[in-house]
């Protein structure tokens, strides 16, 4: 253990010493472009609650005429969750702020992280916040639903 110490102290104190030179706060020091969010768009302006309820991914598809990525789909589940808490609640549900919510909330690299490394990366999501912990117990939550499914179609 002494010798790891003796060894990597230096690069430590080193890295310590440098890093916060010429850095300042807000700067964007990548060489690459920062992406661009890609929020799901979804036209309700004219859908009512019952139709946005029964959307589902290929009515989307054969509406769009385009491919629905599995971000959209986790997000428009996501959405439909809410809209079913909101009505048993009583609220009033807007549908177009709701599901923009939705899409803002939801974190795909927090739930990879759920999803491949379960509890783990959920206690990594909290690292980053609130939408990445809430988007990896989705993950882990849908690991542990195929690992069930899995379990019991090899048992039988």
């Amino acid at each position: 253990m002494k010798k790891i110490t003796t060894h990597f102290l230096p690069f430590f104190l080193l890295f310590l010493l440098t890093a916060p030179l010429g850095l300042q706060a807000g700067e964007n020091h990548s060489s690459f472009p920062e992406p661009a969010v890609n929020t799901p768009t979804l036209d309700l302006s004219e859908m009512d609650i019952e139709a946005f309820m029964a959307l589902t991914p290929k009515a989307i598809k054969q509406a769009r005429g385009a491919k629905v990525t599995l971000r959209e789909r986790i997000v428009l589940r996501m959405a439909q969750n809410e809209v079913r808490k909101k009505l048993r609640k009583g609220e009033e549900v807007q549908l177009e702020a709701l599901y923009k919510e939705t899409a803002s909330d939801f974190s795909f690299g927090g739930f990879l992280l759920g999803f491949f490394l379960g509890i783990i990366g959920v206690l990594i999501a909290l690292l980053f916040g609130k939408k990445a912990v809430r988007s990896a117990l989705y993950g882990m939550v849908t690991q542990l639903i195929i690992g069930l499914i899995a379990w019991v179609a090899s048992r039988g």
